[in-house]
């Protein structure tokens, strides 16, 4: 998921200018430590179905509040579920979650951690094993972030 996260995640300069290293480092860190804190590798996962819609994504519920500035790069909280977390053990997720304009879509950078190092508000309500690989793990998660 990593790997497939960096075209995206280009697309934010000044995002990808400050992870581009632990994201892109062939070594394994599995401490689970904000990268603030030395942490010298990271994993990308994605959160992009619901129950309610399976693969069409389009009928995603998931709501994104801004929390000051609304727009890209503006922090938001993000509320809801998702049906399916490609593995949860993570260090950021891209998340799919509708905006008050109701436009569309948009993908969010979900952090394990805040800004301030605190934990965030993600909760893993079932895990398990993907039908796709018997090594990957997957969750069904609720959320409401405290940054996104």
């Amino acid at each position: 998921m990593s790997f497939e996260s960096v075209p995206v995640l280009r697309n934010e300069p000044a995002l990808f200018a400050d992870i581009v290293g632990p994201l892109l480092s062939r070594e394994h860190d599995p401490r689970d430590i904000p990268l603030t804190a030395g942490k010298r590798s990271m994993m990308i996962g994605m959160g992009m179905t619901e129950k309610q819609g399976g693969s069409d994504v389009r009928s995603n519920r998931t709501r994104a509040y801004p929390q000051g500035a609304s727009g890209r790069g503006g922090e938001y909280q993000l509320v809801g579920h998702k049906w399916f977390f490609s593995a949860p053990q993570c260090d950021a997720h891209l998340v799919l979650a509708r905006t008050a304009d109701e436009s569309g879509l948009s993908c969010f950078y979900v952090t394990r951690f805040t800004p301030d190092g605190a934990k965030n508000a993600v909760c893993s309500s079932v895990l398990r094993t993907s039908s796709a690989t018997a090594r990957m793990r997957a969750a069904k998660w609720s959320f409401s972030t405290r940054s996104a």
